[in-house]
């Protein structure tokens, strides 16, 4: 009896340690998945993934899941999720959780990096998967090439705020690269519960859940002179709640800004009877430099910027926030999520964030197997020895 239980443990074990084949589900119709080729550097790209729904529109998606496949991208030190997961090539897992009919089903920014001293040109194929309760499996494989566009963005990371402010926080924005640039796309996120943008221009185009995007056609981006955005364009609102709050801006330049268009304001057409947004020059000092090393997830030297909005002054209550729902204060290099089993990169191809390595599931299932048929020999055998003893 207690070699056939050690038997059927070990049978258990060895189903439970076996992955079941994949089988992908077919993708939803009404879904959409989208993501723009890219460039990116040592410096740091923002890669946005876009999700539209067309006459399927629920409330909420539950369950949201982002794998990313880097593999064979060369140059490619990191692509991550910043605070959720992260790779260096390999098939990684990150969970998102929920998306809101309200927030656009807005999906995260990755975040790409090239490995320090790779020569521009290299490119591949990045695989993004997105599954969720009802969504099915969407794909997009957008083409990330390494540039030398090395965007640089300075704002101010902190302010106190009264509700009602207009806050007066200019932006900052250069190119370390060898060579300007031109064009640039701007994307202004905040988090709606207490913030939103007044960016009420003819090439600006407001999104769901708050997010305004602009095109600056006529930016020429450099070292120096660096540029800058100074309109008072942030508000808190008028009955914000006590807490913080992220407000962030995320840029994009050259090629990439025609691709990101594309996908995150198609079809967009200018707003006749408004201003145009537009770049100044202001007196130059020692605001961004090339920075001296490359930075990993969360550092300043990135084409993005926060600014936590600690608001005071106003109501108090239960469900005041203390920090934004939305993305995290800070973004550092993130924890890896899930490893999906495919082949570990070859040697010189790594860098950036750690992998996972054992599927803590299935071992956690496997020990839960051996475990019961543990307890139960074992009380098996007790009550063998007390029948024999009598």
């Amino acid at each position: 009896m207690l070699r056939l239980i050690s038997a059927a443990a070990a049978v258990a074990a060895t189903v439970a340690l076996v992955p079941a084949p994949a089988q992908a589900a077919a993708p939803v119709a009404g879904y959409g998945l989208s993501a723009p080729d890219l460039g990116f550097s040592t410096t740091g790209a923002y890669l946005p993934i876009v999700l539209r729904a067309g006459h399927v529109k629920p409330k909420k998606i539950t369950n949201v899941r982002i794998i990313l496949d880097a593999t064979g991208i060369e140059g490619l030190g990191t692509v991550a999720v910043p605070n959720v997961c992260g790779t260096t090539g390999r098939p990684v897992a990150c969970e998102v959780g929920t998306l809101d009919a309200a927030d656009g089903y807005a999906l995260p920014q990755l975040l790409l990096q090239a490995t320090e001293g790779v020569a521009a040109g290299r490119s591949g194929k990045l695989k993004i998967t997105v599954t969720g309760d009802g969504l099915g499996t969407l794909v997009t494989t957008p083409t990330v090439t390494v540039d030398e566009v090395r965007l640089i963005v300075r704002w101010r990371d902190r302010s106190t705020e009264k509700p009602g402010s207009l806050l007066e926080a200019p932006i900052q924005i250069s190119n370390a690269g060898p060579a300007a640039v031109r064009r640039a796309v701007v994307r202004f996120d905040a988090d709606p519960a207490a913030l939103r943008w007044l960016l009420d221009y003819e090439n600006c185009w407001p999104l769901a859940g708050g997010t305004v995007v602009c095109e600056l056609r006529d930016a020429v981006l450099s070292s120096i002179p660096y540029q800058q955005l100074s309109e008072r364009a942030l508000k808190v609102d008028d009955d914000a709640r006590n807490g913080q709050y992220l407000a962030r801006t995320t840029w994009w330049a050259g090629s990439s800004a025609d691709n990101v268009a594309r996908v995150l304001i198609p079809g967009a057409e200018a707003r006749p009877g408004r201003p145009a947004l537009k770049l100044t020059t202001p007196p130059q000092d020692d605001c961004c430099g090339t920075p001296t090393a490359p930075p990993t997830a969360g550092m300043p030297w990135t084409s993005t910027a926060d600014m936590l909005v600690q608001v005071e002054g106003g109501a108090e209550g239960p469900g005041t926030p203390t920090s934004s729902p939305t993305a995290p204060v800070e973004t550092p290099p993130g924890r890896p999520g899930d490893d999906i089993g495919a082949p570990t990169p070859a040697p010189g191809q790594g860098g950036g964030l750690p992998i996972t390595g054992a599927n803590t599931v299935l071992a956690g299932a496997a020990g839960g197997v051996l475990l019961a048929a543990g307890v139960l020999a074992f009380a098996l055998s007790r009550r063998r020895r007390t029948r024999f003893t009598a």
